[in-house]
């Protein structure tokens, strides 16, 4: 399953940069220097061409290492997940006894439509009704009952609508992200990571240690 969803992502993947070259930062377009707001950039440096994250204005914030940005966005990723699941246990759970009156009534409507079908034969068959009365009863009661069936699925799919929670939603589509980034490659990771997240504001002070800087999603 998690093989043919990254498939799928490869798949899907959206139309490439004019830029021959392949997308090899993961984060591309997604990391912010906190300090003057500018897209921070992929660099390159040393003899084992270590990739680095590196703000355009030099005196903004310290570079750090792209695997350890890395790292960090997937433990804040795993907290907000974390965070997710527990409001879900303690969230109230939604108020649907509108919707499931309305169903009950649809059905109860449906349940007296298949009993009238048995006296319209009744009807026809002691001459109470001709053949033209019966087939205009007959094709009433079925559009009738063409439409409760119509809304009864209309009304089942808004109850399990109201059931999955925004946050719920929010956490399986982390999860995907957790479970398909190691496997992916930088483009198609930096296609999964924009499906939940918008910006990361990164900043590091001058002469810190390599782990010395801070992200927020």
């Amino acid at each position: 399953e998690q093989w043919e969803s990254v498939q799928r992502i490869r798949k899907d993947r959206a139309i490439p940069p004019t830029n021959p070259k392949r997308l090899s930062n993961p984060l591309s377009g997604l990391v912010y220097c906190a300090v003057c707001g500018q897209k921070m950039q992929q660099i390159r440096a040393g003899k084992d061409d270590i990739p680095y994250l590196y703000c355009i204005k030099n005196q903004c914030c310290a570079s750090a290492k792209m695997e350890y940005i890395e790292g960090r966005l997937i433990q804040v990723i795993e907290s907000k997940l974390s965070t997710l699941r527990l409001q879900a246990l303690c969230a109230a759970p939604p108020d649907i006894s509108p919707l499931l009156t309305a169903l009950d009534f649809t059905v109860r409507e449906l349940s007296k439509l298949d009993a009238r079908l048995p006296r319209l034969y009744e009807f026809l068959e002691d001459g109470t009704y001709d053949r033209d009365t019966f087939r205009q009863r007959l094709e009433a009661v079925e559009n009738e009952k063409s439409a409760l069936l119509e809304r009864r699925y209309e009304l089942e799919k808004d109850i399990e609508r109201a059931k999955a929670r925004i946050t719920r939603r929010t956490a399986e589509q982390l999860e995907d992200v957790l479970s398909l980034y190691p496997a992916l490659v930088p483009g198609e990771k930096n296609r999964l990571l924009k499906t939940v997240i918008e910006r990361i504001d990164y900043s590091k002070p001058k002469n810190s240690k390599p782990m010395g800087f801070s992200i927020s999603v």
